[in-house]
């Protein structure tokens, strides 16, 4: 098992001894999504009343990654006030980052139209998407 695998694994048991003295309810096995990660982040949150941290890339999809725990998702829409994490902050690279820290272009990579489309679905009202 490689280093992330070893790191990965330490932190669900740490997380698993957490809810157990808590009360949470346990965390899923990999973080994702799915309404039962979002559901263990909100109730963390609440719970022990710490920030609540996203590192997600810098791109369209990790926009919308952030987008679904900080508003939901359109599936899940009826049950998002309880699915959500309003007040997360966003960890990481921002795309006003890049030129500020100059980052090379060499470092960079272009958008393809699949990235543009996602994006522009992002900037739309829920209603139009």
């Amino acid at each position: 098992m490689g280093d992330a695998g070893l790191h990965k694994r330490w932190l669900l048991c740490v997380l698993r001894l957490l809810c157990a003295a808590t009360e949470l309810p346990t965390p899923p096995a990999t973080p994702t999504r799915s309404p039962t990660t979002r559901l263990f982040l909100r109730k963390l949150k609440l719970t022990l009343k710490i920030p609540v941290l996203a590192l997600v890339d810098s791109d369209p999809y990790g926009l919308k990654i952030l987008s679904v725990y900080m508003k939901g998702s359109m599936n899940m829409s009826y049950d998002s006030s309880n699915l959500t994490t309003p007040d997360i902050k966003w960890l990481g690279v921002r795309p006003s980052d890049l030129d500020r820290f100059a980052i090379p272009a060499q470092c960079r990579l272009a958008m393809t139209d699949e990235d543009v489309r996602t994006g522009k679905k992002l900037v739309r009202p829920p209603a139009q998407r």
